[in-house]
């Protein structure tokens, strides 16, 4: 009796060592690995930046400059464009009988640039020029407002957020009507690229005019010139 005890029991043993075994070797069976890639490739930019707001460059301008009512951007093209530039107003002033500085009526004057070349190595220049202010007096005759000082001094650069590159160095500018360039924004190699916005307070953007220069009801007219470059 003991034998057959014993004989039945190392029989269920070894049924069940049958079982588990074939059980392991299904789970193994079903086991299965695999690796696949992800890839993407980079072309340089070539469409237009529209204007983002200045506040928060995420979003778009709201466009409630009052004095710049329609300023949509410049809709040039990248891979390096200058984006957007503000008509400076510096409304109507009395005649003053000493030199007098005037500060912008803009709400937030501001240049925006972008740099979607892709290429680490390179920096870029923007750059401005200025023309005398001049205008048409009552006969008609072409008049110059002379010795005026445009500045723009103080700016901010600001970009979108999580923007890895480092920011562009903003200058302050004096813009004296001479046709020599004076430097706004420059970034060195692995900078400035994405969009930047160069922002001023109205406060620092200011019209120096030397006393006697001004002549009654005459509407002054300068022009801007600003011009951006690859530089290395």
């Amino acid at each position: 009796m003991k034998n057959k005890i014993a004989l039945y029991s190392a029989l269920l043993l070894s049924l069940g060592g049958i079982a588990t075994t074939g059980v392991s070797a299904f789970a193994d069976a079903t086991d299965s690995n695999a690796t696949s890639n992800a890839t993407i490739k980079f072309l340089p930019g070539d469409g237009v930046t529209p204007p983002v707001d200045p506040d928060d460059p995420d979003n778009p301008d709201p466009g409630t400059d009052p004095e710049d009512p329609g300023n949509g951007g410049t809709g040039e093209v990248g891979p390096l464009s200058i984006d957007y530039v503000s008509n400076l107003s510096f409304g109507e002033q009395k005649i003053s009988g000493a030199n007098a500085v005037y500060e912008a009526k803009n709400t937030t004057p501001r240049i925006q640039v972008t740099d979607t070349r892709g290429d680490k190595k390179a920096g870029w220049r923007l750059s401005a020029t200025a023309s005398p202010f001049t205008g048409q007096d009552a006969n008609a005759q072409n008049v110059v407002l002379r010795g005026t000082e445009l500045s723009l001094k103080n700016g901010t650069a600001v970009t979108t957020t999580g923007n890895n590159s480092a920011a562009p160095t903003v200058s302050d500018v004096v813009l004296d009507g001479s046709s020599t360039a004076v430097d706004v924004m420059t970034a060195a190699p692995d900078s400035g690229q994405g969009t930047w916005v160069d922002k001023y307070a109205a406060s620092n953007v200011t019209l120096k005019v030397p006393a006697g220069s001004a002549e009654n009801g005459v509407d002054y007219k300068a022009t801007i010139d600003w011009n951006m470059v690859s530089a290395p």
